[in-house]
């Protein structure tokens, strides 16, 4: 593949087009999509122009793409970090009668 940095106009790009390819930059040929991008596509077109929202998908694929790594942290990170807090706060909503209640019952 051959990247077109030149000007955009009719004469120049027949130029390219019929020769002038073999001058300038090559780049490798991209793959077909992933499964992942066909999903990526899909979400994108249904949140549609919200910026915000776009930019946090634009960041989650780029962490996809080339940080698996921290992907796989940040993955495991929120498990363990979910775990705790739902731990802390299924304690702290036990009330005392509750469980006073609880042991009258028993005995």
């Amino acid at each position: 593949m051959y990247k077109y940095k030149q000007k955009r106009d009719l004469e120049t790009m027949i130029e390219f087009a019929t020769g002038g390819y073999k001058d300038s930059d090559t780049e490798p040929i991209p793959g077909a999509p992933s499964g992942f991008d066909a999903i990526m596509f899909e979400v994108r077109k249904a949140v549609g122009a919200n910026p915000i929202v776009q930019d946090f998908i634009d960041d989650f694929k780029h962490i996809i793409d080339l940080r698996k790594n921290a992907a796989a942290a940040l993955l495991i990170l929120g498990f363990v970090f979910g775990l705790i807090f739902g731990a802390i706060f299924s304690s702290c909503g036990k009330s005392r009668k509750s469980e006073r209640a609880q042991k009258s019952k028993k005995e």
